[in-house]
């Protein structure tokens, strides 16, 4: 699945698909130019004046402004006398009203002005140019019809100005000087001037003509005629209108509805998957219709196959209610409004105002949006946000509740509907309820020794050898001690042994009897603890040990030079650089000198042999020869040197040997002055001599170097850190050394150090221990006393109260005798334990009688289980759960389903109301707040729709209702009021339902282009549009033409409905299965041939008066003429004239289905008319 949309390629797509929607628009329904073309008319002129026929007053308006005059145009009453014209007039009404009411869909009643009249080149025009929608309202009660106006504006038909060869510049232009006119179709001389302008500037060498003869005949030049006439007009411009809005639009649109992608073949991406919302169905819901909510979650295109009768309407009310708490706004559409009527009512009353219904009845659409403003003006005023918000969530936090309990309930019932017949479970084992009853009946007084209750269905929880091991284990454990061994004990190693216990009063004795007040004034505070006693201890140690011992006086002189710094250290620095540097230097002259076994013999001062072998290696490295001159003349003493000297057992011959022999040299000069240095300052001071260090003195030398170094460093490393760590732990140094007689000698103040630390620091830190270790002796007691209150809770008796009353009375004899009873417990404890876990295992499931085992009661104070443990134990489960299902009661149970039901649907209710019209506040900004005011302000000034202030504040009233159109979130309409009323691009609804989507054609598309979420219903196994009188060929043509690249493009041939395209699209459909409309007989035909039989019919037959469901009848002689078959029209009549005497018939609906033509039907009609009553 595609994470992003190609939009450019959608946008190519969709523009190619709304282009073929036009034309094929533009393809059926042809613009009419010929009144003749209308199946039903009449002129206002031939309306005759009777008693029976009321025309509507026109009146100005007062001089305030006031509108008067009749809220109608025409009122037609049936009058008693059926001969006459009257009678025929209201049977053209009638026969009008029925039409309206069939094809709603299709007609609407249009009153005409300024007729046009023009032989044009291209056919006859005889056809108004200034129309008006109307609506027609019968009151069967009178009985009467009602012609009223509707709240649609005054327009001019612009195909028929196109068709007249106007430009588009004049054909806006008319449009615009029509608004500024607001003029009206009946309207008086305001009418009749912009009729006249109007054909002055369209039509100059035309005429126009106020008061027509009736005679008026088409001619070569135009002719323009105020002649008011009403007729039965086909509803077509406003999706021509809405599709071309849509094409205009596409251009500028960045995002395009998921469902309009799917069906031009282009991938949509998943919707972001949270977590799952509650369904909020606030009436009954099958689980199909939850289904349905759920998908609309997970997707944004959704199918449902509604068949026959399985609750449709219901389904989209119940989404309504869902969809409303999430703050969404919804249209529901469909290609009839029949399928429409009942939508709004089936929605809870609570949310009733905020449903629209725009449906064939103009003053019933009115009412309702007048309602819906209403109640939403009332919310602002009555009603507050956070109120709302608080009481959605008190009857949320109730729907859980309720929710929790009915799942509780209905499983409960669930269960004991199974438990009538469910076998007795027992570990694995099962048996049935009535077997279980007999042998339960059978073993009472033998198996019945196991208390209860047990947990259900358990499993024995012991093997029968662990049985025998727990009642023999049960003996082992006298029943005396179980109190003892009931109570928690401590671990034993938590507490102390009789010995340590011992050990500790006698250490306790021996540090009463030392002096824990020895150096007490040393002391700043008594915060120490035992661990920072023995870390001052050590590093008084280690300062002591610091201190150098008799024959270190170099260490001690280290020290002093040290303390006093300046040149005094410098001389013992240099010393210690010295003997690094030599012992460096002679280390990287040994490897050469051991590796050649140089050397000299000779008593000569080291300096001038070295001076004498330097000489020879440079003559050497200048590769000059050593020869006889040299050695006999010039350097007599080379000769002496080189007989001296020995490399590899012979005398050196080349530069290596003579630098080897130098390297031997060097060594030599290097030890001879460091042995001299040290003998002068080291050796005095208690150092060895510098011949009583071996082969490699300097080495020796070298570990004194760090010592050295640690000593002149003695004051700030050692001295000032231990000084401090004093003060730090609250000792006084100064107390501590006032103690000890100041030593004159050079090193006194050190020494003074080492007596202090030796005679004065450490007896008082050993004196403070004690008086810790004291302390720690008495609060292990303490602590020893408290733990054992905790087990004991001071509890006189008990063996741990002895043992902590002993231990608080340092009474060691008592405690001793404590320790032994504790020991014995002990002793126990392994018995106890493996006890005390098959006492566990028992207890789990059967607490009972893991207490009777406990406390040794009979039967259960042997060595031996009473019985057979399995038998008995099978025993209490039967019996148990026996009388556990006896107490189940089915009908109240029932109810209280029943009850927690309505409940939850009243909670879900009144929590859906609340959170929508939380919403509802929030969504209606101050813009919309004072468009909902002002609409009904000026429906109020408008009243009954007359006077010259009228057209003005209707074309206010719908600039107003521009505004209150968003805050209105749910609108019910059929698809062609959909397109007049909306235009895709500009608006956009949440969820978009279309209804009967099977019965509509590729035009409904357009509602596609309305939501972000689309939800289609219908059913393929119904009826399909027909493409009656269309040109496949020019269909075909225009396919080729416009949908390139369109998925299956070649159904888009008039007969393939907007459901067809869904299922090629949208996925999986969900098929509504449960059938409330017909008893099992009518729909089980339907139900295999279509459906597979998965249909569910709910509709108990029992419960129908009327029998047999289904009858065949067969009318003789019965032939057809003008396909109308006059025998069979009037057996039908008959039928049902005779069926609506009957009490059987009383309160039941009744419909006539012809299957061969409407004209059959219509003939029914025309004669149930006539023998029947209207009301009925």
């Amino acid at each position: 699945m595609p994470s992003t949309v190609d939009t450019n390629l959608a946008r190519t797509r969709i523009q190619s698909l709304f282009r073929y929607l036009a034309e094929l628009q533009k393809l059926k329904t042809p613009p009419k130019v010929q009144l003749k073309a209308y199946s039903w008319q009449l002129r206002l002129a031939d309306v005759p004046d009777l008693n029976e026929v009321t025309r509507g007053e026109i009146l100005p308006p007062t001089e305030d402004g006031e509108v008067l005059g009749d809220d109608y145009i025409l009122k037609v009453r049936k009058p008693e006398d059926e001969s006459g014209a009257a009678n025929k007039l209201f049977e053209q009404f009638l026969e009008l009203w029925q039409t309206m009411e069939r094809e709603s869909e299709k007609v609407e009643l249009m009153l005409g002005e300024g007729q046009i009249l023009w032989n044009a080149p291209q056919g006859g025009v005889d056809h108004p140019l200034l129309l008006q929608t109307l609506s027609l309202e019968f009151d069967p009660a009178v009985p009467e019809f009602t012609v009223r106006e509707t709240d649609r504006e005054p327009f001019l038909y612009s195909p028929l100005m196109r068709w007249c060869d106007v430009d588009e510049p004049s054909i806006s232009e008319a449009r615009a000087e029509l608004q500024e006119a607001a003029c009206h179709p009946l309207g008086g001389p305001e009418t009749t001037e912009f009729l006249r302008k109007l054909q002055e500037k369209l039509w100059s060498d035309g005429k126009f003509i106020d008061e027509p003869s009736g005679n008026e005949r088409a001619a070569k030049t135009v002719k323009v005629i105020r002649d008011p006439i009403l007729y039965l007009g086909t509803r077509s411009l406003g999706f021509s209108q809405a599709i071309d809005a849509y094409l205009d639009a596409i251009p500028k649109l960045e995002t395009f509805p998921h469902s309009l992608l799917r069906v031009v073949g282009i991938e949509t991406p998943s919707k972001k998957q949270g977590e799952a919302s509650d369904l909020l169905m606030t009436m009954p819901s099958n689980p199909e219709q939850e289904r349905v909510a759920r998908r609309l979650e997970e997707s944004s295109c959704v199918l449902v196959q509604g068949p026959p009768g399985t609750g449709k309407t219901h389904t989209i009310a119940n989404l309504v209610g869902h969809l409303l708490a999430q703050g969404k706004s919804i249209l529901v559409t469909s290609h009839a409004s029949k399928a429409l009527r009942v939508v709004r009512d089936m929605v809870i009353p609570e949310l009733r105002p905020l449903c629209v219904s725009v449906l064939d009845q103009e003053q019933e659409s009115r009412r309702q949006l007048e309602q819906a403003v209403k109640g939403i003006v009332a919310r602002f005023t009555t009603s507050d946000i956070d109120e709302l918000d608080k009481l959605a969530q008190t009857y949320y936090d109730r729907r859980k509740d309720l929710e929790t309990r009915l799942a509780e309930a209905q499983k409960e019932l669930l269960e004991a509907r199974h438990d009538e017949y469910r076998e007795l479970i027992v570990g694995d084992d099962g048996i049935h309820p009535a077997r279980a009853a007999k042998l339960v009946a059978k073993g009472m007084g033998t198996h019945d020794w196991i208390p209860g209750p047990v947990e259900n269905e358990a499993p024995l929880p012991l093997t029968t050898e662990e049985f025998e091991e727990l009642y023999q284990l049960n003996r082992e454990v006298p029943a005396a001690l179980e109190e003892d061994l009931e109570t928690s004990l401590p671990a034993l190693e938590d507490l102390l042994t009789e010995g340590d216990f011992r050990k500790l009063l006698t250490k306790r004795e021996e540090l009463q009897d030392a002096d824990p007040d020895f150096g007490r004034d040393y002391w700043e505070r008594d915060d120490q603890t035992l661990e920072k006693l023995a870390s001052l201890r050590e590093a008084a140690e280690r300062v002591a040990v610091s201190v150098a011992e008799e024959g270190r006086d170099w260490a001690l002189e280290c020290m002093r030079v040290g303390r006093l710094g300046g040149t005094h250290q410098e001389t013992w620095e240099d010393l210690v650089r010295a003997i690094e540097s030599s012992a460096k230097s002679i280390s990287a002259n040994e490897a050469k000198v051991l590796s050649t076994g140089a050397e000299v013999k000779s008593d000569t001062p080291v300096p001038i042999l070295l001076r004498t072998a330097n000489e020879i290696l440079e003559h050497l490295k200048a590769q000059k020869d050593i020869g006889w001159l040299e050695l006999e003349v010039k350097r007599r003493h080379w000769k002496t040197f080189l007989s001296s000297a020995i490399v590899n057992g012979s005398s050196p011959k080349t530069v290596d040997d003579i630098a080897a022999v130098v390297s031997y040299l060097e060594i030599k000069a290097e030890r001879d002055a460091l042995k001299t240095r040290w003998e002068r300052q080291m050796v005095p001071k208690g150092a060895p001599a510098f011949d009583q260090m071996g082969e490699q003195p300097e080495q020796v030398c070298l570990q004194y170097c760090q010592p050295m170094r640690d000593a002149l460093d003695w004051e700030r490393k050692v001295w000032a850190p231990f000084h401090e760590t004093l003060k730090s732990a609250g000792l006084r140094w100064e107390a501590i050394e006032e103690k000890v007689a100041a030593n004159p000698s050079l090193y006194g103040d050190f020494l003074r150090i080492r007596e202090a630390i030796d005679w004065q620091l450490k007896p008082a830190l050993k004196a403070r221990e004690a008086a810790l270790e004291l302390k720690s002796i008495d609060t292990k007691i303490r602590e020893q006393e408290q733990k054992l209150m905790g087990f004991t809770g001071g509890e006189a008796g008990s063996i741990l109260e002895k043992l902590r009353t002993a231990t608080a009375n340092l009474d060691v004899e008592e405690y001793a005798r404590a320790w032994n009873w504790m020991s014995q417990l002990y002793s126990l404890q392994e018995t106890v334990e493996r006890r005390n876990e098959l006492l566990g295992q028992i207890e789990a499931v059967a607490p009972h009688w893991a207490e009777a085992l406990r406390a040794h009661d009979e039967p259960h104070n042997e060595a031996a289980p009473p019985g057979d443990v399995d038998k008995a134990w099978k025993h209490i489960q039967w019996s148990q759960q026996l009388a556990q299902r006896h107490k189940v009661h089915f009908d109240e149970l029932q109810q209280e389903i029943l009850r927690l039901k309505t409940q939850l649907r009243t909670a879900t209710a009144h929590y859906v109301e609340n959170k929508t019209w939380a919403n509802q506040l929030r969504r209606t900004g101050v813009r919309q707040q004072q468009a909902l005011v002002g609409w009904l302000d000026l429906m109020r000034k408008i009243g009954s729709g007359k006077g010259k202030r009228a057209p003005r504040l209707k074309a206010m009233a719908r600039e107003k209702l521009a505004d209150c159109r968003d805050a209105v979130p749910v609108w019910i309409m059929p698809l062609s009021r959909l397109a007049e009323s909306y235009h895709p691009g500009e608006s956009m609804f949440d969820v978009v339902i279309l209804d009967e989507a099977s019965q509509c054609d590729v035009t409904g598309l357009l509602a596609f282009a309305l939501g972000k979420e689309v939800l289609v219903v219908g059913d393929h196994e119904q009826v399909s549009p027909e493409a009656v009188g269309l040109s496949f060929a020019a269909i075909e043509a225009m396919i080729e033409e416009f949908l390139a690249g369109i998925p299956n493009r070649e159904l888009y041939d008039g007969r393939t409905s907007v459901y067809d395209l869904a299922r090629q699209s949208f996925g999986g459909t969900i098929r509504l299965l449960e059938h409330f409309r017909c008893v099992e007989e009518i729909i089980a035909f339907s139900n295999h041939l279509c459906y597979q039989g998965e249909i569910q019919p709910l509709r108990e037959g029992t419960q129908v008066l009327i029998k047999p469901p289904t009858v065949p009848y067969r009318v003789p002689e019965a032939t057809y003429e003008k396909k109308v078959n006059k025998i069979e029209a009037q057996t039908i009549a008959a039928l049902v004239v005779a069926a609506c005497e009957q009490p059987e018939y009383e309160g039941v609906s009744m419909g006539v289905i012809s299957l061969v033509g409407e004209e059959q039907a219509l003939a029914v009609e025309r004669l149930l008319t006539k023998h029947l009553e209207l009301t009925e």
